[in-house]
């Protein structure tokens, strides 16, 4: 009877390990299960906004790619209106220089008509003189 009291003690000691174990091992088990969860959940989060992020940097791709090529035209622009701008420089000296010509031509040639009137002053003077001259000699015969 000894003995079998000692197999039963034994055998109960094996059962309570065994359902230690179990139940050691359930709670493992059901710790896994909601870290799995958890992390399944976190994960859903994170391809969420994975996408929304991809979403975001295709947007800005596109932004980018249209502030370049804006920029592409903007600098032809530029290029253009510099040129332009260096025609227009280079034209303005060419008037600037002519305009600088026509004045000194208009100079000498008022410098040429104040001479031309001064003379013909004078020859008007010495015609009078000479009709003058000459009608008393007229009247003195």
């Amino acid at each position: 009877e000894n003995t079998k009291l000692k197999q039963e003690i034994i055998n109960k000691s094996k059962n309570d390990v065994s359902e230690e174990l179990v139940e050691n091992l359930t709670q493992q088990k059901l710790s896994l299960v909601n870290t799995i969860e958890d992390l399944k959940a976190r994960n859903s989060s994170l391809d969420s906004k994975l996408q929304i992020f991809e979403k975001e940097l295709q947007t800005c791709q596109e932004k980018l790619n249209t502030a370049d090529n804006e920029s592409v035209s903007y600098k032809r622009q530029v290029t253009r209106l510099t040129d332009e701008n260096e025609q227009l420089i280079t034209h303005l000296d060419s008037l600037e220089k002519q305009i600088e010509e026509l004045n000194k031509i208009g100079i000498q040639q008022r410098q040429q008509l104040l001479e031309l009137e001064s003379n013909a002053k004078d020859n008007k003077n010495v015609i009078d003189e000479n009709k003058i001259t000459e009608l008393q000699c007229m009247l003195s015969v």
